[in-house]
């Protein structure tokens, strides 16, 4: 049997074309069926939390608490500093706890201590509008 271009590209352009198209063979998935955590998860998005309390570079430290991490005119900022270590741990368990009080404790990606006091966080609509409503919170974006 002898096989022509037309034998050969046929089926493999009819094949292409199934394979670009497969995608919109699959059926959408009921929304009837997602459970609550399910829906959650489609409304998820990352955020930007900006906390009220100073972040490490503008802390002044407060009587009873951590010692000041703001350095002294004409100092550097040292991030390796005991004093700024301290100070960034007790930033970012604030992150975690905050995160724990609106059920996003495994949404958070990242902690700013530094220059910022936030975190950036995966979170649902629902859970962004807790946070907005805090004192404690300055911004979310």
């Amino acid at each position: 049997m002898k096989f022509t271009a037309t034998m050969v590209l046929v089926p493999a352009i009819c094949m292409g074309m199934l394979s670009a198209h497969a995608d919109n063979l699959r059926p959408a998935p009921d929304q009837r069926l997602l459970n609550s955590a399910d829906t959650r998860l489609l409304d998820e998005k990352v955020y930007i939390v900006q906390l009220a309390e100073p972040p490490a570079l503008n802390y002044r430290g407060r009587a009873g608490g951590m010692a000041a991490t703001r350095p002294v005119r004409g100092q550097r900022f040292d991030a390796r500093s005991a004093n700024v270590r301290q100070y960034s741990q007790h930033l970012t368990e604030s992150h975690d706890d905050l995160l724990r009080t609106v059920g996003a404790y495994t949404g958070k990606l990242y902690s700013y201590r530094y220059a910022f006091n936030g975190f950036a966080a995966r979170l649902s609509s629902i859970q962004a509008q807790k946070l907005r409503s805090r004192k404690d919170v300055l911004n979310v974006w």
